[in-house]
């Protein structure tokens, strides 16, 4: 698959895979407790808002290492 995605969708996606883990894994407390503050209201901001930028950080990361 070579699509191009947007941020948002790279975060839905990102949450639908750690969504999967958690059942996968029994839902582990520490997991559930993660995933809470990266739900997405309904208009795509983050419960914790701190979630968004951490977000933002690790595709700035990804798209450098990329680059070097």
């Amino acid at each position: 698959m070579d699509e191009k995605i947007t941020l948002i969708q790279a975060y839905k996606a990102m949450l639908h895979f750690l969504d999967s883990l958690y059942y996968r894994e029994g839902k582990p407390d520490n997991l559930g407790g993660f995933l809470g503050g990266l739900q997405l209201l309904e208009d795509d901001i983050t419960v914790d808002p701190a979630a968004w930028q951490d977000w933002l950080d690790v595709v700035e990361r990804v798209l450098k290492e990329e680059k070097e």
